[in-house]
């Protein structure tokens, strides 16, 4: 006999731990693109860098982040993401350990470009990675925990990366904060696979909780008030699932998420690169005094 589904979800739980290593990942890579914010005050006055060269500095890493999300795309659906997400982390690890070694703006603006090319994997592989693990009545929750990462590297990075710079030079900085990426790498590889199917550490029944249907998840439907004209904003509505790359393209779901998600990272990236320089220059903080503000 079969035992019952909330049996099951109790007896195992490995995918959690997968999410704890999901979130750790990210909030790494988080950390080695935000701290050139922190540091630029210190490569101004080294490089004398201007204020387009600045704007460049940051963008590059972004045009390399770009180029390389749509074929991470196609990548891991025919490769999985256990072997891509320790590579790329391992990459984008290195390329932050040779930033602290740079001597010319020229060469800071190419592993910057670097950078973005090596951490594009890993937003893609994240999200994939969750979808294979989770059932879909928890994958908000997970995609929720993995989003939080973002956060927490904004508010930690700052005091640590201001106060290394401080106490050991701006070039500790890339030193120190590529070590972490490069530890997870390995715990990566071998804690992590793409599949729950493939990995040794998940119980028989938690494979059977996470593969349970659609249907076992949507018995029961709650009532839900009517808020008139603003359900047609605020209700989602099922929509037939997309079965081709065409279709991808003319998802209006799609779309709308990604002009969502641009104009907040035109938001975030502008105040995570930008606000550092502005304190320590137009407002006359301490490099100290900007950590912690920021």
């Amino acid at each position: 006999m079969a035992k019952p589904i909330g049996v099951q979800k109790k007896k195992s739980g490995y995918r959690w731990i997968v999410l704890a290593v999901i979130f750790l990942v990210y909030t790494v890579c988080m950390a080695d693109r935000t701290n050139i914010g922190v540091v630029l005050p210190f490569l101004k006055k080294e490089f004398t860098l201007s204020n387009f060269e600045s704007g460049a500095i940051a963008s590059f890493f972004f045009l390399g982040y770009a180029i390389t999300q749509i074929p991470a795309g196609f990548w891991l659906g025919k490769k999985g993401s256990r072997g891509i997400v320790s590579l790329a982390v391992l990459g984008f690890s290195a390329v932050t350990f040779l930033i602290g070694t740079i001597s010319n703006v020229a060469s800071l603006k190419w592993l910057r470009l670097a950078l973005g090319v090596t951490e594009g994997p890993a937003p893609v592989s994240m999200t994939s990675t969750i979808n294979q693990w989770f059932p879909a009545k928890e994958k908000a929750t997970a995609t929720g925990v993995y989003i939080a990462s973002t956060q927490l590297a904004p508010i930690i990075v700052p005091i640590i990366a201001t106060w290394i710079a401080i106490a050991y030079g701006w070039r500790s900085v890339f030193y120190w904060f590529a070590i972490p990426g490069i530890i997870l790498a390995a715990v990566w590889y071998f804690l992590v696979r793409t599949k729950p199917e493939e990995s040794p550490h998940v119980s028989q029944e938690e494979l059977e909780y996470i593969r349970q249907s659609e249907a076992d998840d949507t018995k029961g439907t709650v009532d839900q008030k009517s808020f008139g004209w603003l359900d047609k904003l605020i209700r989602y509505k099922q929509v037939e699932r997309i079965s081709n790359i065409k279709g991808v393209f003319k998802s209006w779901n799609i779309i709308g998420n990604t002009l969502v998600y641009f104009l907040m990272n035109c938001v975030v990236y502008g105040m995570l690169t930008w606000v550092p320089s502005y304190l320590v220059n137009a407002k006359g903080y301490s490099f100290m005094q900007m950590g912690f503000v920021f």
